[in-house]
């Protein structure tokens, strides 16, 4: 110990024990700060894709999308949400018609990743597919109409359409509707392309596909009309030798076009005929008055036919 070698030799070999001893202590803590420093996604609104006989069946009660998270090195991770070359699926092709829950799975992601996928179980019916063909049924909201207009006529292009869905749910088809829905009040005739609508009996809509999907509805309107009766308002003089046995009009009713407030308020509708061209007995042909209101009628005009006679002489 004397010697001033052997104390440097020693101080040399303490000094290599202790940095060795404080290395290893070190590791598993580093270790362990990488670990918690572990990058965590979530990659929301993932697209589910589903594996089954889809030209015999069908699936309800997937979801069509699914939120993904993602743990794993910053690497990982980073390539995972750049890039979504990963498939997130549900495989039901060995499943018979019924209920199940199934598990939502994945593919491609890599294999150092911690995936979590929400929801992870979902309960999926599978039914027969089936294709039934329905009568469509054109409509509108007659509110919309104008208040001196009325609907005229509605159609709609094509008249069927094709419904393709679970055989149970085909099964609750009540009505198939294609409704036109104008922006603004209807004054004019129209052509909507409109989606085609599939309800039960409650009027819920189903779930199920048509073809087409989508229909043109014809809306025609015209003049607010009433019919009215007519009645002959008699002018002029008949020839003093003449004497009015009979007269009558037909038809005794007519179709009015026009304004609402006025038609509505009518309770009869006159019609002029004049006298004192009446020589003889006869039909004759006289047009129906358009007066302020009324844009139109039908028919355009009646009959009125006379029956004349002449006065006994002692009353001449």
């Amino acid at each position: 110990m004397d010697s001033k070698w052997t104390l440097r030799l020693t101080a040399l070999g303490l000094a290599f024990l202790l940095f060795f001893t404080v290395r290893s202590e070190e590791t598993p803590s580093q270790n362990g700060s990488v670990a918690s420093q572990d990058t965590i996604e979530i990659i929301r609104d993932v697209p589910v894709e589903v594996f089954y006989d889809d030209a015999n069946l069908i699936v309800s009660g997937l979801p069509e999308t699914v939120d993904v998270t993602i743990q794993g090195s910053s690497t990982d991770v980073t390539q995972a949400r750049l890039f979504k070359d990963f498939t997130i699926f549900a495989d039901l092709k060995s499943l018979e018609i019924g209920q199940h829950q199934v598990a939502i799975q994945h593919e491609n992601l890599s294999p150092n990743l911690t995936v979590t996928i929400e929801p992870a179980l979902v309960e999926v019916t599978i039914d027969e597919k089936v294709t039934k063909e329905f009568t469509l049924e054109p409509e509108i909201n007659t509110r919309l109409i104008g208040e001196n207009y009325a609907l005229k006529s509605l159609s709609v292009a094509p008249t069927k359409v094709m419904v393709t869905g679970a055989k149970q749910t085909v099964e609750n088809i009540s009505y198939v509707k294609a409704t036109a829905s104008p922006e603004e009040v209807v004054t004019a005739n129209f052509t909507q392309n409109v989606n085609v609508k599939v309800l039960d009996r409650d009027l819920n809509r189903l779930n199920v596909t048509t073809s087409p999907d989508a229909v043109a509805v014809t809306v025609e309107v015209e003049a607010y009309s009433k019919e009215v009766p007519l009645t002959l308002l008699e002018k002029g003089e008949l020839d003093e030798s003449l004497v009015i046995d009979d007269i009558a009009i037909k038809p005794e009713k007519a179709t009015l076009y026009g304004t609402k407030s006025f038609i509505d308020a009518l309770a009869e509708y006159a019609v002029e005929f004049d006298l004192s061209d009446i020589t003889k007995s006869g039909e004759f042909e006289v047009d129906i008055p358009l007066k302020e209101g009324v844009s139109s009628t039908s028919p355009q005009n009646v009959t009125v036919t006379v029956d004349v006679s002449k006065k006994a002489v002692e009353e001449q």
